[in-house]
């Protein structure tokens, strides 16, 4: 087996490109604690490069603003969450779909209950963005098509797309999180089966 080129390990990655990860790495780490700790908007650069032992331009150069580190961290999380629900059972009733979303949603943020405010900001003003895109981010794409998929077996009512259910729901979630966040007892799939609950009352066919 031929040696890697000096400079470049085995995995194709240069030193500098080792040394940028790492950078990048702990950047992305300091800035979520302080996030955590102050919130979004109080959150600051200058902390966060000297936390970490760079310069400003160095943190700017990784992620161009504070709300990227946070979208990043969401945008994984919501891979995540999607997958779940693409992995659910192809014949998966309303009820299953939503616990299972629930479910998965919880394992993300049960414990970051300090940052889910920023997360809910960065994920609102994305939902605020989106028909601007005429796109639906990965959950909402997903949940979309299970709900979908719940109307055809007319586990739905009638009157309201599933798209337009699928966003009632997601921000019913994200409320509901929000007000765990402040205080979060019990744990947060308690708090979520309230909402499932509520959801299902109000989005079910009547003719079931």
């Amino acid at each position: 087996m031929a040696a890697a080129p000096s400079g470049q390990a085995g995995d194709g990655l240069t030193e500098r490109d080792r040394q940028r990860e790492d950078t990048r790495r702990r950047i992305r780490e300091v800035a979520l604690g302080i996030i955590r700790r102050d919130g979004l908007e109080d959150a600051r650069v200058d902390e966060i490069a000297r936390s970490v032992g760079v310069s400003r331009g160095s943190v700017y150069f990784h992620y161009p603003t504070k709300e990227h580190v946070v979208a990043e961290v969401l945008a994984e999380a919501e891979g995540r969450i999607a997958a779940a629900l693409r992995d659910l059972p192809k014949g998966a009733s309303l009820q299953a779909v939503l616990e299972g979303f629930c479910s998965a949603f919880a394992q993300e943020w049960e414990k970051e209950a300090p940052l889910f405010p920023s997360v809910a900001a960065v994920a609102v003003r994305n939902a605020a963005g989106a028909p601007r895109r005429k796109e639906l981010d990965a959950v909402h794409a997903a949940l979309t098509a299970r709900l979908k998929a719940c109307a055809e077996k007319g586990e739905l009512t009638p009157s309201v797309r599933p798209v337009v259910l699928a966003n009632v729901f997601l921000m019913s979630v994200t409320t509901t999180t929000l007000a765990w966040s402040s205080r979060p007892r019990p744990r947060l799939t308690t708090a979520l089966a309230d909402a499932v609950g509520i959801f299902l009352d109000g989005a079910r066919s009547r003719k079931r």
